[in-house]
């Protein structure tokens, strides 16, 4: 019985080689979007202390969720090119500290995003009262009215 489960067909193989090439460009994807879409942008806006800052707690987690991502696009990768059906068993020394480094980054990443809030109630920054402006955080209240979310990366340079 132990052959039949190492034996598989060449149906299964392909299944299974496309289903994990599937999963590398999912997670690409989601790189991408993290990255240039917003998120990266909101963090760096929150770093910088400039005059406006974009915050949404989900930012945060996306951005420290980003070595997450890696580890498992080249777990995936790993996987894809492994012999057979099954994923491999052994983790390499840079697997297991990226694994280590990407969990305790999205601890923190997690903390922080419920910390930040009351950190920006107690700072100068005042919050837009505008629905459409609640993610953004000013020094001078009149900076609100500056402010066109559609555009809301040109506010970079401020």
């Amino acid at each position: 019985m132990g052959d039949e489960m190492k034996e598989y067909t060449l149906l299964k193989w392909v299944v299974y080689k496309l289903l994990t090439v599937f999963l590398v460009f999912v997670f690409l994807g989601l790189l991408y979007f993290v990255i240039n879409f917003g998120e990266l942008y909101q963090v760096l806006s929150l770093l910088r202390h400039k005059d406006i800052i974009v915050f949404d707690r989900g930012s945060i987690a996306a951005v420290g969720g980003i070595p997450m991502l890696i580890y498992i696009l080249f777990f995936s990768l790993r996987t894809l090119f492994s012999k057979g059906l099954v994923a491999p068993k052994k983790q390499t020394v840079p697997g297991k500290v990226l694994m280590v480094f990407s969990i305790l980054i999205f601890a923190l990443s997690y903390i922080a995003m419920l910390i930040i809030p009351f950190v920006l109630m107690t700072s100068p920054y005042t919050r837009c009262h505008e629905e459409k402006l609640s993610a953004y955080y000013v020094l001078d209240p009149q900076l609100c009215t500056t402010i066109t979310p559609e555009y809301w990366q040109s506010y970079d340079d401020k």
